[in-house]
């Protein structure tokens, strides 16, 4: 008797789902579990494989894998077109060196991808700051520095490639420095100096790793989470580049603008006034297609 998963025949045996309840998804809810498996199917995996992990951030199931796993579903499309070596930032200056023994300040990584046979680069940088987790968990990234951060910077740039394909998983490094907070916040870094492709091309200060050209669209500056009376609900307030705020309780919604804040994608939404401030409606990416869906807040989903 097996459970059969969705869209690429990865087959579950009964006693296979005890053993995922009690080893590789201990501690899942029912529901956490389904979307465990659910996320094993639709990227072909099978979840005693252990290419994907199921692990949990803020109390949220988030998904978990290496870098070679992301990799490998890039390449699975065939439109994967190669990457550069990566750049690293030491003392201001931009090198693609790894041999100096410090730390370095940001990894930049470009990745290639073929779209209607024309090739496409995309950029992203990943700060030591942000990625490095402390003094008790760091011991890989202080013998190794350049190869965890490069890791980290290339799932950020594999992503912004390949975002149906990967969204919303992460490489293992990605997250060591993940804590468990009752109420958190996603910021924009502040501006670093450009790595030298920005500063050709005409590009302003990136932020994040994502070049940010002057071109007065709109970005999210910040977002962040607080518990609301009811502990099963979880209110996001969201913080544009102009200055204007809007708030959800819709997860989707929350997600996808924590994305959007750390690639520094430009966005727009809609939004309207009730009881709690100005409730996000919808919430896209600026350059999707109309016929894109984008995510609704219902109505019947804003009591608290």
């Amino acid at each position: 008797m097996t459970t059969a998963l969705m869209e690429r025949s990865v087959d579950v045996t009964v006693e296979q789902l005890d053993l995922i309840k009690r080893t590789v998804a201990n501690g899942a809810t029912d529901a956490e579990l389904k979307l465990f498996l659910f996320d094993c199917a639709r990227r072909g995996v099978h979840p005693l494989d252990k290419l994907l992990h199921f692990t949990k951030r803020g109390g949220k199931y988030t998904p978990v894998t290496s870098i070679d796993f992301m990799r490998s579903q890039a390449a699975m499309t065939g439109e994967m077109a190669g990457s550069d070596v990566p750049l690293f930032l030491v003392d201001g200056v931009w090198s693609s060196s790894a041999l100096d023994e410090k730390a370095p300040a940001a990894c930049l990584v470009k990745v290639y991808r073929l779209t209607q046979g024309q090739r496409f680069g995309y950029e992203a940088v990943a700060r030591w700051s942000e990625y490095y987790p402390g003094e008790a968990g760091g011991t890989m990234w202080r013998k190794m520095p350049h190869t965890m951060l490069a890791k980290c910077a290339e799932s950020l740039a594999l992503r912004k490639a390949f975002p149906q394909q990967l969204a919303g998983l992460y490489a293992r490094e990605e997250m060591e420095q993940a804590s468990e907070p009752s109420g958190y916040a996603v910021v924009a870094p502040e501006p670093i100096q450009a790595p030298p492709s920005a500063v050709s091309e005409g590009y302003a200060a990136t932020q994040h790793g994502e070049e940010i050209p002057a071109d007065g669209k709109l970005y999210i500056a910040r977002v962040s989470s607080t518990p609301t009376k009811n502990k099963n609900i979880t209110r996001t307030l969201v913080t544009f580049s102009d200055g204007t705020q809007a708030g959800t309780i819709k997860k989707p919604i929350a997600a996808l603008a924590e994305q959007l804040c750390q690639d520094r994608e430009a966005v727009r939404y809609t939004s309207k006034t009730s009881q709690w401030g100005e409730d996000l409606l919808t919430l896209e990416r600026a350059e999707a297609k109309p016929e894109e869906p984008v995510l609704p807040l219902k109505s019947d989903e804003i009591a608290f």
